[in-house]
């Protein structure tokens, strides 16, 4: 049985960085993959009481003395193309040290502190969660699970960082970044083969654990809260921007339930330093005149219950939005956090795309309600698609069914931003044993309803299925010869 070792800041309790595991083995299991797992993070650590997994130190990967060396390292997911060490000790450390941190951020420049690792670990490991082949004495194989870097290109660094991030994505047996402008900026810099733009892996939540099953998940305690509504507007805020714009966002609470009869329960996601909601939900819920309640429990399947049993989710935290659209409910970003706004712009609905400032959920909120559902499940049922693609991609790679090929390849015609998931759907249309297949139908079937006026444009739209109908058009030699086989 293979080996795989799973990284990635699952250290922390952070609700999206506690998911990635878990995720990952559920969904390479899926996928026919069967596999030994050990886990790393920067510092050994055990979550499982949250739901999350024990952690081996990061140390331990690069012992190449150990006898359980892996034969594949996948980084897990999350914001981690930009994540420096510095920022990486400041989220586990207690929160006590956090205003030295601060102070350490405010009086030296950043491209000085991003530069500092420890030497005691690796040579020039500059980048916890951003490995190359070629740091291992061994052969292993890299994969990068739909990860982000979501200040990547607009904010001041290191231009050797840059070069190294660069360098091990080009490296790497497979890629996938999770937001567009993540993507734009590696593709003419890497060019590389294998590198894909993919939705986060959580999207596959509400497949792995239904809505009915996290009655038996989560604690009692949150279904107590959750069972005293009919509906409810679940919030979520970091402490920072909680406590800045505390007036702001217990107005608009309060002007949701006096318009709209809607009560609110705040719902802590990130515990860590650096986040710290449960601080910053506190004050607001001492602080607000209408119906609320507030969650104590800090469990991965608590959390997940109360965003997906709610009527709209809206927050600073980016896995509670996708955790949402993952459930087909509606959500409301907040415009103050980079990695929401590209993921939100590259995956959202266009009419859920645009993220708002505290001051105005009231007004919006009434739009997001009245969102059409087919909307949002089509939406769920595309990311859930496109997820399961990736997995079975790692997959083939893992076991050796795929030619792996890296680096620069000046003969390739390197696909833009626009067309790679149609370039990934066509690929994996013409293996005829996987799930793709029923592209072909609802392409034949979309293509028969415009012919026949009995579609209009913003129907397509809304069913997101131009993208396929535009793979038809090119390759549809490749659809003649599958539909042929399967008659």
């Amino acid at each position: 049985m293979k080996s795989i070792a799973i990284l990635g800041a699952f250290d922390r309790h952070n609700y999206g960085d506690l998911l990635f595991p878990l995720i990952i083995q559920k969904g390479l299991l899926q996928q026919g993959g069967e596999y030994k797992y050990n886990f790393y993070g920067v510092v050994e650590s055990d979550l499982s009481r949250y739901g999350g997994v024990k952690t081996r130190s990061i140390n331990k990967l690069f012992d190449q003395e150990r006898n359980d060396k892996e034969d594949v390292i996948i980084i897990a997911g999350g914001d981690v193309l930009i994540a420096p060490w510095f920022l990486i000790y400041k989220y586990i450390s207690p929160p006590e040290i956090t205003p030295i941190f601060n102070a350490m951020e405010r009086h030296i420049p950043k491209t000085l502190l991003y530069s500092v690792f420890p030497t005691d670990i690796h040579n020039n490991y500059y980048l916890p969660f951003v490995l190359s082949k070629q740091d291992f004495n061994v052969n292993v194989k890299i994969i990068y699970n739909a990860v982000g870097g979501s200040n990547l290109g607009t904010v001041p660094f290191p231009s050797f960082l840059e070069n190294h991030i660069t360098k091990c994505i080009s490296t790497a047996s497979y890629a996938s970044v999770r937001d567009q402008s993540v993507f734009n900026w590696l593709i003419p810099k890497c060019k590389t083969t294998n590198l894909y733009l993919m939705p986060d892996s959580a999207s596959l939540i509400s497949e792995f654990f239904p809505k009915n099953d996290l009655y038996k998940l989560a604690n009692s305690n949150t279904f107590s809260i959750i069972n005293q509504y009919d509906k409810y507007l679940c919030f979520q805020v970091k402490n920072d921007l909680g406590t800045k714009y505390l007036h702001d966002i217990v107005q608009q609470l309060e002007k949701v339930y006096l318009k709209y009869g809607i009560p609110t329960i705040l719902c802590p996601i990130g515990i860590a330093a650096g986040h710290e909601d449960q601080i910053a939900l506190e004050k607001i819920y001492q602080s607000i005149n209408t119906p609320c309640s507030i969650s104590n429990e800090y469990g991965l399947f608590d959390i997940m219950a109360i965003i997906s049993h709610s009527s709209l989710f809206a927050g600073t935290s980016l896995h509670g939005a996708i955790t949402a659209m993952s459930f087909g409910i509606p959500n409301l970003g907040y415009c103050y956090i980079s990695k929401l706004r590209g993921y939100l712009e590259t995956w959202g609905i266009p009419e859920l795309r645009e993220c708002i400032e505290f001051t105005q959920l009231c007004d919006k909120l009434e739009g997001a309600l009245t969102v059409n559902s087919k909307l949002l499940l089509n939406k769920r049922e595309e990311l859930i698609n496109l997820t399961n693609g990736s997995l079975i991609k790692m997959v083939k790679i893992i076991d050796g069914e795929e030619n792996i090929t890296t680096g620069i390849n000046n003969d390739r015609d390197y696909r833009s931003p626009k067309s790679t998931n149609l370039h990934y759907a066509q690929k994996y249309l013409e293996n005829e044993n996987n799930q793709y297949l029923w592209m072909i139908d609802k392409v034949l079937d979309l293509e028969k309803k415009v012919y026949e006026s009995n579609i209009t444009l913003s129907e397509i739209e809304e069913i997101k299925l131009m993208k396929f109908v535009s793979i038809y058009i090119k390759y549809k030699r490749i659809f003649s010869r599958r539909i042929t086989k399967r008659k």
